[in-house]
């Protein structure tokens, strides 16, 4: 075997025909930077036991080797050590390592097990990265720091424990694990970096730790099997399309903490029925929930709240809003307008917004009510009243025409006649009936024959 080995670093291996196997001499103490760099023939490796450290790339792209022995000596691997090494299919880190460092193990693709060692504290960016045959893995307690995508593209994984001692998961550090089922958060992660999870589409179940306060940018975007998240109580921040595409996801109950709910947060939770968001919460973005075909019910506990006008878009089969306590009923009709209109009626008041005036009645109408700003629609009629006016009345019920009534100056002498006209043309026997009487009371009627009409 030909090894140049200077002062106890190994610094070169060369193939020779027909060899397989590297027994490495007892004298090597440290196996330098590409040592085994790109040794095609080259099955397996035997290190002896005085060997402290392996240098970076030291077996970079070996893809025949299968097996490695790693003494218990060793106390540091550096980067991309065994990186691209395609047949190895198992690899146990000695105790005394303290670093899985930046791509060690990246692209070993029939990798099946690996061994963490106690000593470690931290891994580092996509040291795992790509080792698509890898089925679990455990943490160690004492690791505080998993690294950007460290187990990207691990498409095997089926399930991860963190321990409590982790407090960092960085940009992508599970993403695209496309079998992974079974995670538990450590009780002291403070924040679920961008794309964590990003789709991990096997992930069908989430429970948050009181610890973790944010939730970053596409962290859980496409993970298509999640049908239930439990948030933790201290939760503030919701970031952009950090649940996008979850198409499993039923209801979402928001907790008190929240503050925000970034753009695309919920958009294409296609399964999504129900919402609720709390007084806490004060900006909802662009598209949060945009496109939740089946959302139904929404219920927001402030009127504080900044809402960006399309955070409902296309959400066509929305029955029903409450705001704060009050519960509006909304038009079959008028659903589509809401979709994209809505928070400009029921929230923001913005009543002078164009739009088709025949939405536009039906969603007073159930806005009236509800009992919800009874004020300001009622000025908004007084102003409007000869446009808005014999549309609404064909939506109306008798409780909101009672107030329209009872408001004064909407209905008047010179209009009440085409309101009975109206109301009697659409069949609202009921409103018709009180028209008719509210004529009667302040305006008597003109013929005698009308107390007959009905």
């Amino acid at each position: 075997m030909a090894f140049l080995i200077e002062n106890g670093v190994l610094k070169k291996y060369t193939e020779e025909p027909g060899v397989t196997e590297a027994v490495i001499p007892d004298s090597v103490a440290s196996i330098g930077e590409k040592a085994f760099q790109k040794c095609k023939s080259l099955t397996s490796v035997i290190m002896p036991d005085g060997v402290t450290s392996i240098g970076e790339k030291a077996f970079q792209k070996c893809r025949g080797l299968i097996s490695v022995r790693i003494p218990d000596s060793v106390t540091c691997i550096g980067e991309l050590a065994f990186a691209g090494c395609k047949s190895l299919t198992s690899v146990t880190i000695p105790d005394g390592v303290t670093c899985i460092k930046i791509l060690t193990f990246a692209d070993c693709k029939s990798l099946t097990s690996v061994t963490i060692p106690d000593s470690v504290t931290s891994i580092q960016k996509s040291a795992f990265w790509n080792c698509q045959l890898l089925t679990s893995v455990r943490i160690p307690d004492g690791v505080t720091c998993i690294g950007e995508g460290a187990f990207m593209k691990c498409t095997s994984l089926t399930s991860v424990t963190l321990p409590d001692s982790v407090t960092c998961l960085e940009k992508g550090a599970f993403a695209e694990c496309y079998d992974l089922t079974s995670v538990r958060l450590s009780g002291h992660l403070q924040s679920i970096d961008r794309f964590v999870f990003f789709e991990c589409r096997s992930m069908t179940d989430l429970t948050l730790p009181d610890s973790v306060t944010s939730i970053g940018m596409g962290a859980f975007y496409g993970c298509t099997g999640l049908s239930a998240i439990r948030f933790g109580n201290s939760v503030e921040t919701i970031g952009e399309n950090a649940f996008q595409t979850c198409k499993s996801l039923t209801s979402v109950t928001i907790p008190e903490p929240v503050r925000s709910i970034g753009e695309g947060a919920f958009e294409f939770c296609e399964s999504l029925t129900s919402v609720s968001i709390p007084e806490t919460v004060r900006s909802i973005g662009e598209k949060a929930f945009g496109f939740c075909k089946n959302l139904t019910s929404v219920t927001i506990r402030s009127d504080q709240t900044s809402i960006m006008d399309s955070a409902f878009g296309y959400c066509y089969n929305i029955t029903s809003v409450t705001m704060k306590d009050k519960h509006i009923t909304l038009p079959q009709k008028g659903r589509r307008m809401l979709a994209v209109q809505m928070f400009g009626f029921i929230l923001h008041k913005n009543y002078e917004q164009q739009c088709n005036p025949t939405y536009k009645s039906q969603m007073l109408a159930a806005m009236l009510s509800a009992g919800y700003d009874e004020e300001g629609i009622l000025a908004y009629l007084k102003k409007e009243h000869e446009m808005i006016l014999p549309r609404l009345l064909r939506y109306a019920d008798a409780e909101a025409s009672r107030k329209i009534l009872d408001a004064g100056g909407i209905i008047t002498a010179e209009n009440i006649d085409t309101c009975i006209g109206i109301a009697s043309d659409a069949g609202q026997t009921e409103i018709t009936a009180l028209l008719l009487d509210y004529k009667h009371r302040h305006f008597g009627y003109s013929d005698p024959s009308e107390q007959f009409r009905l």
